[in-house]
C-alpha cells in the first residue's frame, strides 16, 4: 500500500514514530508538507514534496498549500491521509481535488463549535460539505469522532481514535540513567519533584497550579515548570519569590525524556474554556512511558488518556489539587503503583507498533471499500 500523507506543517522528527513504524510494516509513503523556515524538508519514512503555504487567517487551521492539487494528481498513492481537521483549508483542498482516490482526514479538536459566530457558521458549512465526501476519519479523541458523526460523517465510514504523535518508548530508557542525568541537568536536588511541562497559557491552569502549590506542604519538595508562553513572566515572578519553584523556560524535545524521568510526578491542570479543552495531552503519554506518576484535571480527553494511571481532580479547585500533590509526593507506594500502571497503559494503548497496525487496518478498509 502507498499513502500520500499531507501535512500543512512539519512536526518534529521525535513524533514521527507512528509513520516510521507503518513504513517498517510495509506501507510506502509520499509526504507533502508546507515550507517552514529552518525546518527540515525531509522525513525518514518517505519522499517529501515541499509546497508554499498561504494563510486565509492567522491560524494553522486556515492555512492552505499552493500547488496541492497538482501534487495529489502526480502521486501514485492508493489513498490520501491529511493531518488536518475536516473544516481546514488543506483538508478542503484535498477533498476537492479532482482525483478518484479515497481521502482520510485526521483531526485533534474535541470542540468543533468555537470562535466567533461567523467562524462557527463557516466551520459548520465546510464540515457539512467535506465529511460526507470523506472515506475515513481519525481523531485524537472519542469526542472528535462523535462530533464528526453528528456533523455529516456517513454511518458506514471507518473511524479510529488515534493520535499521530505517539512517542517511541526507547527514547525514555534506561529510566534510572535518565533520571540521574535529568536531576543534574535541571538542578532539582534529591527531594520530591513535581513538574509541569507544556505551553504557559491560562487554559493549562498555570495560575491554579501556582495557587495550589503556595499552600502545599511537602518537605523539601520542588515545583519545576518547563515551557514557554505568555505566562512565563508570571512563573518567573513566582519563582523569584519562592525558592521551591524553578522556572526552566523552554525545554527542547531532546531533553524531555531526562526531564520526565527526573520528576516524581507530572501535573497537567488544564481548564476548559469556551473555545478549547484538552484534546489529548502528549506529555501525559510521555509521562506514562517514562514511568512518571500523573496528576491532572478531569477535563477534555484527559480521563480517556490517563485511565487508572493517574490521579484526576476537578477543575479549578486549589484544595483538591493541593491534596493530590501532597498525596502523590508523600506516598512512595502510591508513586510505585501509578508508575507501574502508567507503563502498562502506555505499552498497550499508546505503543507505536500497535498504533501503526490500527492505522493500517483503517487504510486497508478504506482502500478495499474504494475498490
Amino acid at each position: 500500500m502507498k499513502v500520500l500523507l499531507v501535512m500543512s506543517d512539519f512536526f518534529e522528527p521525535q513524533y514521527h514514530g507512528l509513520w516510521e513504524e507503518a513504513a517498517r510494516q510495509g506501507v510506502e509513503f509520499e509526504v507533502v508538507l508546507g515550507r517552514i523556515p529552518g525546518a527540515p524538508a525531509t522525513a525518514s519514512f518517505g519522499d517529501v514534496t515541499v509546497l508554499e503555504p498561504f494563510t486565509v487567517r492567522d491560524r494553522l487551521t486556515w492555512k492552505g498549500l499552493r500547488g496541492l492539487g497538482s501534487a495529489i494528481s502526480k502521486s501514485k498513492a492508493d489513498l490520501v491521509h491529511v493531518l488536518q481537521e475536516p473544516w481546514a483549508v488543506v483538508a478542503t483542498q484535498v477533498i476537492s481535488a479532482r482525483d478518484p482516490r479515497p481521502v482520510v482526514t485526521q483531526g485533534a479538536e474535541n470542540l468543533w463549535d468555537q470562535g466567533a459566530w461567523l467562524e462557527r457558521q463557516v466551520r459548520r458549512t465546510i464540515v457539512r460539505r467535506n465529511l460526507p465526501r470523506t472515506s475515513g476519519f481519525v481523531s485524537w479523541n472519542t469526542a472528535g469522532v462523535e462530533w464528526a458523526q453528528r456533523s455529516g460523517l456517513r454511518a458506514s465510514c471507518p473511524v479510529l481514535v488515534q493520535s499521530s504523535g505517539l512517542p517511541r518508548a526507547e527514547r525514555f530508557q534506561p529510566r534510572e540513567e535518565l533520571r540521574e542525568a535529568g536531576r543534574q541537568r535541571f538542578s532539582v536536588g534529591s527531594g520530591p519533584v513535581l513538574g509541569y511541562v507544556g505551553r504557559l497559557i491560562p487554559e493549562k491552569g498555570i495560575s491554579w497550579l501556582l495557587e495550589a502549590w503556595r499552600t502545599s506542604a511537602v518537605d523539601g519538595a520542588t515545583l519545576v515548570v518547563a515551557g514557554d508562553g505568555p505566562l512565563l513572566t508570571d512563573v518567573r515572578e513566582a519563582a523569584a519569590g519562592d525558592p521551591t519553584i524553578r522556572a526552566l523556560g523552554p525545554v527542547s524535545a531532546d531533553e524531555i525524556p531526562s526531564l520526565m524521568a527526573s520528576l516524581d510526578a507530572l501535573v497537567l491542570p488544564s481548564l476548559r474554556s469556551r473555545d478549547w479543552e484538552e484534546q489529548w495531552g502528549r506529555v501525559l503519554v510521555e509521562a506514562m512511558v517514562a514511568g512518571t506518576p500523573i496528576i491532572a484535571s478531569r477535563t477534555g480527553a484527559i480521563p480517556e488518556v490517563v485511565g487508572e494511571a493517574g490521579i484526576l481532580v476537578e477543575e479549578g479547585s486549589a484544595a483538591a489539587l493541593r491534596a493530590a500533590i501532597e498525596q502523590v509526593l508523600s506516598d512512595g507506594e502510591l508513586q510505585g503503583s501509578l508508575r507501574a500502571s502508567g507503563i502498562e497503559r502506555a505499552g498497550t494503548m499508546f505503543d507505536v507498533r500497535s498504533g501503526a497496525e490500527r492505522v493500517r487496518g483503517l487504510w486497508d478498509e478504506v482502500v478495499t471499500r474504494g475498490r
